[in-house]
């Protein structure tokens, strides 16, 4: 929930706005996983053809990530695992999960053709620490364009911390705020057409 700076009143959104969001969101990222999986943009064939290759989000963030050799890990939001995939070659146990069926059917494939020992398990992000079955992790890592999707921070944040085992770490790299207001088909210039702050009910 995030205070509206209008009313100073709090932003809830209802059950019913919810289900509609997630049924959504999830029926797209179905539908946009095997094409993600085929494109070039996801570079599944480079993690095929070169065993050391890590994905552009990852590395990216190598400089602020830290060793994460032998560490117990889980990826929150993974879609078709090729960041997952990434932490797994820099050493780390790595678990992905992902609300989207089809997204995690991408990316077991992706790790059985690799030979990859990464489990993948399909949930929605809040019943994440039942699905893993209240495991803890000394990494939780979520990449950039997670957050935009979830109907509440707060509850994810809440799940994070059950996640996390005595000492570990969270690493979130997300656009800020006003990069996702941003209306990205007007060419005249930059103009602000979402919202800034969460919102009632989810913009479909």
């Amino acid at each position: 929930m995030v205070v509206a700076p209008a009313t100073g009143k709090v932003a809830v959104m209802t059950n019913e706005a919810i289900q509609r969001h997630l049924i959504d969101n999830r029926e797209s990222w179905d539908e946009r996983a095997p094409a993600h999986f085929a494109s070039s943009d996801y570079s599944v064939q480079k993690f095929i053809d070169e065993p050391d290759f890590l994905s552009g989000v990852v590395t990216f963030d190598l400089p602020r990530l830290g060793d994460v050799n032998g560490l117990r890990g889980v990826h929150l939001q993974c879609h078709i695992g090729t960041d997952t995939e990434s932490l797994a070659r820099l050493g780390a146990a790595m678990t992905g999960l992902d609300f989207s069926p089809a997204a995690i059917e991408q990316a077991r494939l992706l790790a059985a053709t690799i030979g990859s020992s990464t489990d993948y398990v399909i949930s929605d992000v809040y019943d994440a620490v039942s699905a893993l079955n209240d495991q803890k992790f000394d990494l939780v890592f979520t990449g950039i364009g997670a957050l935009c999707w979830l109907p509440d921070i707060d509850r994810w944040a809440n799940v994070v911390g059950q996640l996390l085992a005595p000492g570990g770490r969270l690493f979130i790299r997300e656009g800020h705020p006003m990069l996702w207001a941003i209306d990205e088909e007007r060419s005249e210039g930059l103009v602000v057409d979402y919202p800034y702050f969460q919102t009632a009910d989810p913009v479909t």
